[in-house]
Parts: C-alpha cells; structure tokens; sequence
C-alpha cells in the first residue's frame, strides 16, 4: 500500500483515470484524455487540504477555495478517491456557495 502521506502516482487502478459519459460530446472525451495525467497532482492537493483541517472536513466548495482548483475538478475526483480509500464521507453536510447542502469530505489517515 502506497504511503498516504506522498504524492498519488498512476498504478494502473481504472480510478486514474478521466472518463466522459458515452453520450457526452467528443470534446467531453478529449477534455478527459487531457486532464488525466494530472490527476495525481489534483488528487494530492485534495487529499493535502483534506488532512490539514482534520475531523472538520470540508465540502467540494470549500476544497476548491483552499485549494485554488475549480470545483468541476475537484467533485470528478471525491468519489474515486474514495474508492482507493484515500478520502471518506460521514453523512454529514454544510450548506455550500449556491444555498444547498454538500457532503463534508473528511481525509483518511
């Protein structure tokens, strides 16, 4: 198992990668095809922000404020990281920037 404390490298896990819906237009898929190598890098920023405020947790707007990466980037990757056990979510939730409320990401150590 690979340190969570160091950056997330590509280890063939099909989470590592961008995907766009068959529907979506051609330019969804190119858009995919190029923001997949650095993903790793978004990832670790997520995961980065996520350790530093501990049990509060933090909600994909909040993530994205810290950390300076848009929110279409950051909510693609919440779910994926949760599947390779990196970040977790409780059921809990904040309102967020547009009135409703998102799930609190919290990272797992």
């Amino acid at each position: 198992m690979r340190d969570k404390q160091s950056s997330f490298g590509f280890d063939g896990d099909e989470n590592d990668r961008a995907r766009a819906r068959r529907s979506d237009p051609f330019t969804s898929h190119e858009s995919a095809e190029r923001i997949t190598p650095h993903l790793g890098t978004i990832d670790d920023s997520i995961y980065r922000v996520l350790l530093a405020v501990g049990d509060a947790g933090l909600t994909s707007d909040e993530i994205s404020d810290l950390t300076g990466i848009k929110y279409r980037s950051v909510t693609p990757r919440l779910k994926p990281m949760m599947l390779k056990g990196i970040v977790c979510r409780d059921g809990e939730t904040r309102t967020g920037e547009s009135g409703h409320k998102q799930l609190i990401w919290k990272a797992r150590s």
